[in-house]
């Protein structure tokens, strides 16, 4: 996570950065939790994708 969070850095130029994609690919809902927290101060926004199901299914 501090190197995904490391590389947002280089994108940071002064203009609004929106994160899309976003779901965890490497590591777990906690995680991902973690980092929309820590990349507030370096994004605008996050963009993410809903399949419809829910956690159980």
């Amino acid at each position: 996570m501090d190197k995904a969070l490391a590389a947002l850095a280089v994108y940071v130029i002064g203009k609004p950065l929106v994160i899309e994609g976003t779901f965890p690919p490497a590591f777990g809902i906690e995680e991902m939790d973690e980092f929309l927290k820590r990349s507030k101060a370096r994004a605008a926004g996050h963009i993410s994708f809903y399949w419809g199901r829910t956690i159980a299914e």
